[in-house]
């Protein structure tokens, strides 16, 4: 029995690593060491990187084709819980057209917006189990190869504004703001400093007082763009000064890779408003979340209203414009002929013919 325990307590010993023993995974020993402190970078070169970066990525995401996006969403109000909500969006991005469909939980209706090389349209319906009901048609609005100048239309309930929010989502606050790449180009833009961050990104510190975006005045603020990847922003935070939302909205936004595109899409965006304005309904905290798929062949009949259990516009139908263009030169004939006529019987009457 001594010989027995004598044996077991010599195995223990020897399982047990020696007190010099190195750490595994080659980490040293010791108290970690501290990361790298942060820097301050010249601002006019950093802001120049940037720009060079967003342009090659802006051109890029925009000429992506084939996806289908779907974007579950959840905003929260704290200190007025009846007003949270969630909802489903769908983002069709062919080579033909883009088609989007959106529903939210606390609204009595859905809502799709179409485009291809034919036409426009846009649907509602009350709910799910209801036909779709068209709201608009048009012709005239037909979709374009190319959504860069699309980006000038962001307030429109158009579908390609509504890919290029998506596509872009890490460049924008909230609401129809036009996007970092522009406000740093607007005049009232001032980058005061730029810092290289502990964690290897780069934040700049700007000034901003234009007061037309976001029905606000915007006042300071940051912004944080990863430079190991196109100089992407990770994170915004600006001041507003006046207006509804008076306060600090931030934004973090992270990113994926993708066989589906040349560039990093976006994968989950947040919003932050902290307001400071008593007449508003509070803070809010919104989260959207990103999934991209590869477009199939379902998804191409989307773009076209027999999709929604609706007729194809008649072959015949003349946009309006085109209706009173026409109806405008019959007018203007008419008028001619009429003139002509008019003036031959005035010179038949004081021919001596027409005196007898």
């Amino acid at each position: 029995m001594v010989r027995a325990t004598r044996l077991l307590a010599a195995i223990a010993v020897f399982m047990l690593p020696p007190l010099s023993m190195k750490p595994v995974c080659g980490q040293p020993s010791g108290p970690p060491t501290p990361a790298a402190p942060s820097k301050e970078l010249d601002v006019t070169d950093a802001m120049n990187r940037i720009k060079g970066d967003w342009a090659k990525y802006i051109a890029a995401v925009l000429e992506v084709r084939g996806v289908v996006c779907t974007v579950k969403g959840t905003a929260a109000f704290p200190s007025s819980p009846r007003l949270s909500s969630s909802s489903q969006m769908t983002l069709r991005l062919l080579k033909d057209g883009i088609e989007h469909e959106f529903e939210l939980s606390n609204s009595p209706e859905y809502r799709a917006y179409g485009i291809n090389t034919d036409y426009s349209f846009s649907l509602s319906r009350p709910s799910h189990d209801k036909p779709w009901t068209l709201t608009t048609a048009g012709r005239e609005k037909r979709f374009q190869a190319s959504l860069i100048d699309s980006r000038d239309k962001l307030k429109e309930h158009r579908p390609e504004a509504i890919a290029c929010r998506y596509l872009m989502l890490g460049f924008r606050l909230a609401g129809n703001d036009p996007g970092l790449d522009r406000i740093i180009s607007d005049p009232t833009f001032v980058a005061t400093k730029a810092t290289s961050t502990a964690d290897k990104l780069l934040q700049i510190d700007f000034e901003y007082n234009r007061n037309d975006t976001l029905q606000n005045g915007f006042g300071s603020g940051t912004f944080t763009v990863d430079p190991a990847r196109s100089h992407l922003p990770v994170a915004i935070a600006i001041h507003i000064g006046d207006g509804l939302n008076h306060g600090l909205m931030k934004t973090k936004c992270e990113y994926i890779n993708s066989p589906l595109a040349p560039v990093m899409l976006p994968a989950r965006h947040e919003l932050q408003n902290t307001n400071e304005n008593p007449r508003s309904p509070g803070d809010m905290v919104q989260v959207q979340e990103l999934t991209w798929r590869a477009a199939n062949d379902e998804d191409a009949k989307h773009i076209r209203l027999p999709a929604y259990g609706l007729p194809e516009p008649a072959e015949a139908e003349t946009p309006w414009r085109a209706a009173l263009l026409v109806a405008g030169n019959i007018l203007i004939a008419v008028g001619i002929v009429a003139g002509v006529v008019f003036l031959r019987r005035r010179e038949r009457r004081a021919s001596p013919a027409g005196e007898r």
